[in-house]
C-alpha cells in the first residue's frame, strides 16, 4: 500500500512538473511575442523617425536655398534703386534750376555720360553706348533696369526726350 501511495504521489509530482513546464513555455513564448512587437514598434518608430529628419533637411535646403535667392534678389534692387535714386538727383537737379526744357539723364552704370541707347521692346533709355559696348554681355541681353530680355538696342544721338 505504501508503495501505491509513492507511485501516486511521483505521478502527483510529473502531473505539478508537467504543469509547471507548459507554464514556463507559454510564458517564453508570450515574452517572445512581446519581443518581437517591440522590435516592430522600435524598426516602425525609428524609419518615422529617418523619414522625418530627411524631411525637415529637406525643407531647411529649400528655406536655406529661398533665403540666399530673396537675398540675391534685395541686394540687387538695392543696388538698382540706389543707382536711380543717385542717377535722378544728380542728373535732374541741375536741369531743373536751370530752367531747360530739354531734360538730359546720366547713365545709370557709370553716372557721368547722358543716355545714348534704347532697349526695346521695354523702350528704356537708361545707359551709354560705352557703358552698352563694355558690358552687354555681362548683363546677358537683359534690360539693366527691368530685367526684360533685349530683343534689339537702338542707338540715339542728340538730347534726349
Amino acid at each position: 500500500m505504501q508503495w501505491k501511495q509513492e507511485i501516486k504521489e511521483k505521478e502527483h509530482m510529473v502531473a505539478m512538473l508537467a504543469e509547471e513546464t507548459r507554464k514556463v513555455q507559454i510564458h517564453k513564448a508570450e515574452s517572445r511575442a512581446q519581443l518581437l512587437k517591440l522590435r516592430k514598434k522600435v524598426e516602425i518608430d525609428s524609419r518615422l523617425a529617418r523619414d522625418d529628419r530627411k524631411r525637415l533637411e529637406d525643407e531647411l535646403s529649400r528655406l536655406r536655398m529661398s533665403c540666399q535667392m530673396s537675398d540675391m534678389l534685395l541686394e540687387d534692387d538695392s543696388f538698382w534703386s540706389n543707382s536711380i535714386e543717385a542717377t535722378a538727383s544728380s542728373s535732374i537737379a541741375p536741369y531743373e534750376s536751370s530752367h531747360e526744357t530739354s531734360r538730359h539723364w546720366n547713365c545709370m552704370l557709370c553716372l557721368q555720360n547722358e543716355v545714348s541707347v534704347v532697349f526695346l521692346p521695354c523702350t528704356h533709355q537708361v545707359i551709354c553706348f560705352p557703358c552698352y559696348e563694355r558690358n552687354i554681355k555681362t548683363v546677358g541681353g537683359l534690360c539693366p533696369y527691368c530685367q526684360v530680355k533685349i530683343e534689339e538696342s537702338i542707338r540715339v544721338y542728340g538730347p534726349s526726350s
